[in-house]
């Protein structure tokens, strides 16, 4: 990783949300971001793990979350970034204080969430999950493994068939040594 454009120990807090996952080296930047933190100082992370989905119908929705984790794991994108946050921050050596807060995140399910904060965050990623998956000027999915097939066939379940994607969401926030 290039270095970062700042002096070392220059920002009271260092915040770095849902990026580690789509990098291939987390733990470089990770590093590069625990310099930048002063003294007393707080590095906040939020990262969710790559989603794991299930389904008796929706074939398409199971073939596009298997094709984003091969493609992921082909570039060398960590699939599970952001459970391994916390291990990660206090390797650094540098916090005296680690906090970590995990969430499942039920993007789809036939089941009302009874959380509304939980449910309002499902809500998103799954207007996300849509978007990402469905646009077809989407940059970010290489058209080598999301096809304009895969597209429509995941359009055509998105709302019509029974499946449930659950993300993994983790909040690590540390407080750096004085």
């Amino acid at each position: 990783m290039d270095p970062l454009p700042f002096e070392a120990e220059s920002f009271d807090v260092v915040h770095s949300r849902f990026v580690l996952q789509h990098l291939p080296m987390p733990n470089d930047v990770l590093e590069g971001l625990n310099q930048l933190v002063k003294p007393s100082g707080w590095l906040l992370l939020e990262d969710a793990d790559a989603p794991k989905a299930s389904s008796e119908h929706a074939q398409a929705v199971l073939e596009t979350v298997s094709r984003n984790r091969d493609f992921r794991l082909l570039k060398g994108l960590s699939i599970n970034a952001a459970s391994g946050l916390e291990p990660r921050v206090r390797a650094l050596g540098s916090y005296d204080t680690v906090n970590v807060h995990k969430v499942l995140v039920p993007v789809n399910t036939p089941d009302p969430v009874e959380d509304k904060k939980i449910a309002r965050l499902a809500q998103q990623f799954r207007i996300s999950t849509y978007w990402f998956i469905t646009d077809p000027v989407n940059e970010h999915a290489p058209k080598s493994w999301l096809t304009p097939q895969l597209q429509q066939a995941f359009k055509d379940e998105f709302d019509t068939l029974s499946w449930t994607i659950t993300l993994s969401v983790f909040w690590v926030w540390a407080q750096k040594r004085a």
